[in-house]
């Protein structure tokens, strides 16, 4: 029984795609491949019930996963694999065709860079003297709260890539898209830095679950980047 129903959701998928599938189908569907001879349609309403959308299903940490009753590591790890997947895609296909000339499209590829973080991470975008983005670094990763850096880290990072421009970003996961005082002295820090090695900090971009910040957009901020 179980067998023909999961058949059944395949050719919807396959007929129809995602598009035509509610929430808890397309993760029923999604859970035959980490479940095996067993009904997935009440595990993925439990989930869904548990987080309250899709979305939240697919960033929720792999131990809370775990405490829905029939998710295992298996499928927990499926789970999680999608989002960071997506986000990996989109790096592959866009890192040389982003430039930061283009703010709008530099400012969604920045924030996907960030899908599925739980903790803040601290990245830099590695650049051409055209604004090109050569390879996008995961520097560090923090607390829900903070992230620290090595400025040796830093500086043999965007040496091995070539870069003569970079763009700094962050997210805030448990706050809202705006530099802290810390943050602040943090970009002022890695600009003196760069600008010792003849390198020049395009933005610091500050990525929240709801928005995102540029600050090298904000009139408060902008003169740090025209140094």
């Amino acid at each position: 029984m179980h067998e023909g129903h999961r058949q059944r959701l395949r050719d919807m998928y396959l007929q129809n795609g995602l598009h035509a599938m509610p929430p808890h189908m397309v993760l029923e569907l999604l859970l035959c491949y980490a479940i095996h001879r067993k009904d997935t349609n009440p595990i993925a309403h439990r989930l869904i019930d548990t987080f309250g959308s899709l979305n939240a299903v697919f960033d929720a940490p792999v131990e809370e996963l775990i405490k829905v009753e029939g998710v295992g590591e298996y499928a927990a790890s499926l789970i999680k694999l999608i989002p960071q997947l997506h986000a990996k895609l989109i790096e592959e296909n866009n890192d040389k065709a982003i430039c930061y000339s283009d703010k709008e499209k530099f400012m969604e590829y920045a924030a996907s860079c960030f899908t599925g973080e739980k903790n803040e991470v601290f990245l830099i975008f590695s650049m051409n003297n055209n604004g090109s983005v050569l390879k996008c670094n995961k520097i560090s990763t923090g607390t829900k709260h903070s992230v620290h850096y090595d400025n040796r880290t830093i500086l043999e990072t965007v040496f091995r890539d070539g870069a003569t421009t970079v763009v700094l970003a962050h997210n805030h996961p448990a706050g809202v898209a705006a530099p802290s005082k810390e943050d602040v002295n943090y970009t002022i820090e890695l600009i003196d830095l760069f600008k010792s090695v003849d390198i020049r900090v395009l933005d610091h971009i500050i990525v929240s679950s709801r928005d995102v910040f540029s600050m090298a957009s904000s009139p408060k901020f902008n003169l740090y980047f025209l140094m």
